[in-house]
């Protein structure tokens, strides 16, 4: 009944919608509205283009809608991007330099453990093994020397969990350097 009408009705609906797929869309939904007919149109090719117009139509209405809330929503969440502040490759670059300051200043064997820690990372009996010291004295040194290098920094140690919040009042995580 239908199928000899199809290739025309999807020139029709893809002329208006100018995509492939939302013209199928747009002509099964016409077959639905043909299916929903109690009785079958008197003058079927015209009644099948007719809708297929309409829906088509709708389709692309409802598609520009989309869009353009789609672009609205965009504008109004829009969040920076953390990646793309043009300050924070300094900062970055200007903590590294910090941090490697900080790293000299402290004595050799605060230095010893936090590198295998934090670069190597090393769990706390390897480094007791590779330095031939008491696991005890291997925390203990951790800890005296995240805490001299979060001093150095100039961060107040705000948790246990590896946050320290500059005196600036600003928060930074010390990669690495959590236990």
């Amino acid at each position: 009944l239908v199928l000899p009408h199809l290739d025309a009705l999807h020139a029709v609906a893809r002329g208006i919608v100018s995509s492939d797929d939302l013209a199928w869309d747009a002509v099964q939904e016409a077959l639905l509205c043909l299916w929903r007919e109690s009785e079958r149109p008197a003058d079927l090719r015209p009644w099948l283009v007719r809708t297929v117009v309409h829906k088509s139509l709708h389709v692309d209405r409802a598609r520009s809608r989309r869009i353009a809330h789609e672009d609205r929503a965009g504008v109004e969440r829009l969040e920076p991007c953390p990646f793309c502040h043009p300050v924070d490759p300094f900062a970055g670059d200007e903590l590294d330099g910090e941090l490697e300051a900080a790293l000299d200043s402290l004595s050799e064997e605060f230095r010893a453990v936090l590198v295998l820690r934090a670069r190597d990372g090393l769990e706390y009996a390897e480094i007791a093994a590779a330095l031939s010291l008491p696991i005890g004295t291997v925390r203990s040194r951790l800890r005296r020397a995240r805490d001299r290098i979060a001093e150095r920094l100039g961060f107040d140690v705000e948790d246990g969990a590896g946050v320290f919040r500059r005196s600036s009042g600003t928060r930074a995580r010390s990669e690495g350097m959590r236990s």
